[in-house]
């Protein structure tokens, strides 16, 4: 008998360290509150990025407009350079064979 005995204590301290259901079920709940705080975690930085983005857009639009400004003016003054040296142009001939 003493041999039975031996046998079934060393099969029940083999299983020791295997999980029960309780212990499935808290970790089950431990995992699910760190899901939560992750997804909670994910929408601040979430949130944050896109607050960053709108300011980087409406610096990038201002940056944008400044230089589209700045180039209609230099066309503008080009242009009116080009009409004034034509009608200087066309005087000038005018002159000659008038």
């Amino acid at each position: 008998m003493t041999m039975l005995e031996e046998r079934v204590s060393s099969v029940e301290g083999a299983y020791e360290h295997l999980a029960t259901k309780a212990d499935v079920q808290e970790l089950r709940g431990e995992m699910n509150t760190a899901i939560e705080k992750l997804r909670g975690d994910l929408r601040t930085d979430m949130e944050t990025m896109r607050g960053d983005l709108r300011t980087e857009m409406e610096a990038m639009r201002g940056d944008l407009l400044a230089q589209m400004r700045a180039s209609e003016t230099r066309l503008v003054k080009w242009n009116a350079g080009m009409m004034i040296g034509a009608l200087v142009a066309v005087a000038a001939l005018l002159r000659l064979f008038v």
